[in-house]
């Protein structure tokens, strides 16, 4: 992995999740890294691919999203605290510090919604996990 991809990967954990904690942060980091491994691409690739509806797979890489401006120029070091704890979190899912606490989820939305990929047949599908404000899911076809 490159040190873009570390950067690029805290950002977008930043983006998505400065507001849990280490281990919710860390979760993201690993949904990312999950993806990243079943189609064979990069982190930066996964962050910052359009969906089939042309919309961005993580919204906060968006520019029109309002996340987008606050995470596209951090830098680690610089005085944001938060930021810091997310680039940590990106490295130690790189690095396979710790174990993978989402059991190799591909997807994830905020625990007050279902979207339409977590239901079949009219049912909603079990999360492999609830971290902070997350669902994490390992069973989603894609």
């Amino acid at each position: 992995m490159s040190k873009e991809d570390q950067l690029v990967l805290a950002r977008t954990i930043y983006g998505e999740a400065r507001g849990e904690s280490f281990l919710g942060k860390l979760a993201v980091g690993h949904v990312v890294l999950n993806r990243a491994q079943k189609k064979n691409k990069t982190i930066t690739d996964i962050c910052l691919q359009h969906s089939s509806k042309g919309t961005y797979q993580f919204t906060c890489w968006d520019p029109r999203d309002p996340n987008y401006e606050k995470i596209k120029d951090l830098q680690a070091g610089a005085g944001n605290e938060v930021f810091d704890q997310c680039f940590r979190a990106a490295a130690y899912a790189i690095n396979q510090v710790t174990m993978d606490p989402t059991h190799g989820s591909t997807h994830y939305c905020t625990t007050d919604i279902t979207p339409f990929w977590a239901v079949e047949d009219g049912k909603d599908i079990t999360p492999a996990a609830i971290i902070g404000h997350h669902k994490f899911y390992n069973n989603i076809r894609w």
